[in-house]
């Protein structure tokens, strides 16, 4: 069986959501994980990125 993950975005309004892709185990069907968030706060002219790890966890970016 092959390792692979795919990387996919979803628009949604001023919000872009990264995806990573990776295939079930021992399936030919493909999870989706949502990696990170990011957003465009208008006010302030910045993105603003919120990733989400394992373990529930999530930290701010900011650009």
């Amino acid at each position: 069986m092959k390792s692979q993950i795919k990387i996919s975005y979803k628009i949604r309004g001023k919000h872009v959501t990264l995806i990573e892709e990776r295939q079930a185990f021992q399936s030919d069907q493909w999870v989706q994980l949502p990696v990170a968030q990011f957003r465009l706060d208008e006010r302030y002219g910045k993105c603003i990125g919120r990733t989400v790890r394992a373990d529930g966890i999530s930290l701010m970016i900011l650009n």
